[in-house]
């Protein structure tokens, strides 16, 4: 990715001037980053959308600009297939429990789930191979 994506900016919250990263680079980093985008993200997501496209978020960058997380996506679905998939299975189920069943199975599983898909994303971007592990 660019570093200029990423330059911090300043930016006004609640009165108080703050430093953050451009809104569009936020926006797109949703998804891009954990590898799927999580159901508890979309309302953000949106808001976000929303506001950068009224002018109340104001982005130097464009679309354009920012069409390298697409690419980058595309490329990781392609050689981490199985990644992707646990990674969004294992979303989908934490989304689905009550809070606290999903914090807690977080809490406990967290660590060997993140060891496991972390393997399954080396072996697949390093190899090409579908089966991840």
């Amino acid at each position: 990715m660019p570093t200029t994506l990423f330059q911090p900016s300043g930016a006004r919250l609640l009165g108080r001037e703050i430093e953050t990263i451009d809104p569009r680079t936020l926006l797109h980093t949703f998804g891009t980053i954990g590898g799927v985008v999580r159901p508890k993200d979309v309302p953000k997501m949106i808001r976000l959308a929303e506001a950068i496209g009224s002018g109340q978020a104001v982005s130097r960058h464009s679309e354009q600009d920012c069409e390298v997380f697409d690419r980058f996506m595309v490329a990781r679905k392609r050689q981490a297939p199985m990644f992707i998939a646990a990674k969004t299975s294992w979303e989908g189920v934490l989304d689905v429990l009550p809070p606290k069943a999903a914090g807690t199975l977080k809490q406990r599983l967290s660590p060997t789930a993140q060891r496991v898909m972390g393997q399954m994303n080396r072996t697949g971007s390093r190899d090409g191979r579908e089966d991840g592990l």
